[in-house]
């Protein structure tokens, strides 16, 4: 175990991380359950599998983190700055998003199940009021999201408004099911969940 993991599990012993600065640690394999990192420094730091559940990450810096397949549960994530982060794979349900940048993080295949990400913005001028997790749909995982500035949808790591999908995926055979989705099904799905059809 190298000097740096020692040191934070430490830290973490003393539940000191509020304010650290860790930028691009390894912490794979670090238990941070629990932990208070409000404040922290986490740009580019690898957080893959971490346990996080119930930490407190509020205002926490995690621009470009590495965080496919963690943990974070119940974790509140309120105005944490997770642009660029991978989340592939996380569970984040009732984590609290509240006010999170999230422009550029890839969300496919993240378990958003409960989690609160009202006022959280996908863009400077897109601020989330509510999402649907549809799933797989020719290979990719999408989220339907309403925003301010209309619906979009999140497809790996690119975010479309619907005329931006449905130009992207007219006319290819692999990809019938998201124009479809583009073009149709995100009015059946919006209908469903009561939302107001307007908003596209």
């Amino acid at each position: 175990m190298d000097s740096l993991r020692l040191a934070v599990e430490a830290l973490i012993a003393k539940k000191a991380l509020a304010g650290a600065t860790l930028q691009g640690a390894d912490l794979r394999g670090v238990d941070l359950r629990g932990a208070t990192l409000q404040g922290a420094d986490l740009q580019g730091a690898d957080l893959r599998g971490v346990d996080l559940r119930e930490a407190n990450l509020r205002e926490a810096t995690l621009r470009l983190a590495a965080l496919g397949g963690a943990d974070l549960r119940k974790a509140d994530l309120q105005g944490a700055d997770l642009r660029g982060a991978t989340l592939g794979g996380a569970a984040l349900g009732g984590a609290d998003l509240r006010g999170a940048t999230l422009g550029g993080a890839t969300l496919g295949e993240a378990d958003l199940g409960g989690a609160d990400l009202r006022g959280a913005t996908l863009a400077d001028d897109l601020t989330i009021q509510a999402v649907i997790q549809i799933g797989p749909i020719d290979g990719w995982w999408v989220l339907l999201f309403s925003t301010s500035g209309g619906y979009r949808l999140c497809v790996g790591c690119r975010l479309f408004t619907l005329a931006e999908a449905e130009t992207h995926w007219r006319g290819k055979e692999n990809r019938i099911g998201l124009y479809y989705l583009a073009t149709e099904g995100w009015k059946a799905l919006v209908r469903i969940v009561g939302w107001e059809s307007g908003n596209s």
